[in-house]
């Protein structure tokens, strides 16, 4: 199976929404919450899609020279696949090309 990154928006918002149920439970950010975060120009998100469906997610919120990787959750049907690796891998490229000196994680 062949692993796809891209930028996501709030077309993906349906899909985000389930699979943040699916891999943080009663710990999961509200759909409002995901939907502020997609719409908020601070903030990037990248989608793992796998055969066009979207296996997985990671968003940054870059800042004063930092990212801040807020959540990275991948389907559990397409995990140990490289769609984490490959969502950070994407995330680093976000860092190195605006010259963010550190990242930041919860």
């Amino acid at each position: 199976m062949t692993l796809h990154i891209k930028t996501i928006g709030p077309e993906c918002l349906d899909r985000l929404e389930e699979l943040e149920n699916v891999c943080f439970g009663n710990q999961a950010w509200s759909r409002n919450s995901l939907e502020f975060s997609l719409n908020d120009p601070v903030q990037t998100w990248f989608g793992c899609f796998c055969e066009g469906q979207l296996a997985g997610y990671a968003g940054v919120q870059c800042a004063g020279g930092a990212g801040y990787i807020g959540n990275v959750a991948v389907d559990p049907d397409f995990r140990r696949m490289g769609a984490g690796k490959s969502l950070l891998a994407a995330i680093d490229a976000l860092g190195q090309r605006d010259r963010l000196k550190r990242s930041l994680s919860r």
